[in-house]
């Protein structure tokens, strides 16, 4: 038997984990994750925040919904305001982008992170 995580679980994890090798050494930032689930996305939401938790950043990292492709979906907030932790529709429409492969889309999250946070400044 063969068992196998769904797309959006793999992506985040692979994403999370670029993300805890570009800042392993970063102590003015802390995060956390959780799962996320709509019946068409499924991943997990990270809590990225300031060393006081003023400061915070939720990114979804999931496939997408009509061709798998690694997604991130970002908002400026505390705690993810939607059931299941699920980002709200602006977010979705505004403040998400689909990449051809999972390397574009760590990138990208690491890019959210430092511009957020204003970490290239420091």
């Amino acid at each position: 038997m063969v068992t196998l995580k769904n797309h959006g679980i793999r992506y985040s994890e692979y994403v999370i984990d670029a993300i805890n090798r570009r800042y392993a050494d970063e102590t003015r930032i802390g995060a956390s994750y959780e799962t996320f689930y709509n019946c068409r996305e499924m991943g997990y939401v990270l809590r990225v925040h300031d060393e006081d938790y003023e400061d915070c950043i939720c990114i979804w990292i999931y496939g997408q919904r009509n061709s798998d492709e690694p997604t991130i979906t970002w908002e400026e907030t505390r705690i993810p305001m939607e059931y299941a932790n699920m980002f709200n529709e602006e977010s979705y429409y505004e403040r998400t982008k689909t990449f051809s492969n999972v390397d574009d889309a760590s990138e990208y999250a690491i890019d959210i992170i430092e511009e957020h946070f204003k970490l290239k400044d420091r």
